[in-house]
């Protein structure tokens, strides 16, 4: 199930991880200490943490598995990366089902926010190309990649061709920075934010396509190196307030509301403070068209 994480961190000494850090401390998070982390497809990203104070760090991640977010992730515990420890305090945990983000309603414009170098690879060279295609292809593979091929909410070819051909540039402002890849070598990606809009002659399905993976964006990430800290993104539809975007920076934590139903959104904090400081909804209305299973 998509999952929005805020993880509050306490560290021995003051600690700013570099790219390589931050995906051994992810992969800890969700993979576990001793897990194989050579596979080529994880359902997780991370963003670069920011510091609340010398030794605290808040840390944004994701989880998008049809499964529930590994206990791994929100159990308190130490995590040793290299010669740092790194204590898990508290975890602010948002839920999502995969029905719930494809039941939303349509809309035939939306607003990405790259909040972190983004960039695609296209045979096995970085593409910097802001293509609408691109970018919503990620989220299209990604989002496949959680419900599973067999899902009645897995988009096929079809649907997304219909989405593809529709979509258009509304408006643009992005400029490139680089940052450390975490593979001793410096990577350009652009930042800034997209305006998306479908052609005016689109069919329903194809908006409520657009919609579900706008909504989805923020789990996702775009491109390529999302669990490196690439590609973090935020998204805003047509009728949503900007400055509620879609998992944008936190300011504070209040005390989340209790759990509900899996098909509405869920807040959760677990707070792990140790004693001593180290397609479509299966489910939607039968007006709403759902996409073919493949």
């Amino acid at each position: 199930m998509p999952a929005a994480l805020t993880l509050h961190l306490r560290t021995i000494r003051a600690w700013n991880p570099d790219t390589r850090q931050l995906h051994g401390l992810a992969c800890a998070l969700f993979e576990g200490d001793d897990a194989d982390h050579t596979a080529q497809q994880k359902l997780f990203t991370v963003q670069q943490p920011t510091a609340q104070s010398p030794t605290a760090l808040r840390l944004r991640a994701t989880w998008y598995g049809a499964r529930a977010v590994p206990g791994t992730a929100l159990e308190p515990r130490l995590l040793r990366l290299g010669n740092t420890r790194c204590q898990v305090i508290r975890t602010e945990l948002r839920t999502e089902s995969f029905a719930a983000l494809a039941a939303a309603g349509p809309t035939t414009r939306a607003t990405l926010t790259f909040r972190s170098p983004t960039y695609f690879q296209r045979s096995g060279e970085p593409d910097l190309t802001p293509d609408p295609a691109l970018i919503l292809g990620s989220h299209r593979r990604s989002w496949n990649t959680g419900v599973g091929p067999d899902s009645p909410l897995h988009i096929d070819d079809t649907a997304w061709q219909d989405l593809q051909g529709a979509l258009r540039i509304d408006h643009l402002n992005l400029t490139t920075t680089t940052r450390d890849s975490g593979y001793d070598r410096l990577r350009t990606g652009f930042t800034g934010t997209i305006t998306l809009r479908l052609a005016r002659t689109t069919p329903p399905h194809t908006a409520h396509l657009l919609a579900t993976l706008t909504r989805f964006a923020p789990y996702a990430g775009t491109g390529a190196g999302t669990t490196h800290g690439f590609g973090a993104t935020t998204s805003v539809m047509v009728g949503e307030r900007s400055d509620t975007a879609r998992h944008g920076p936190q300011r504070g934590s209040a005390p989340p509301p209790a759990p509900q139903d899996e098909d509405h959104a869920c807040n959760r904090t677990t707070d792990t403070s140790p004693s001593v400081t180290p397609s479509r909804a299966a489910h939607q209305s039968s007006s709403t068209p759902r996409p073919t299973r493949k």
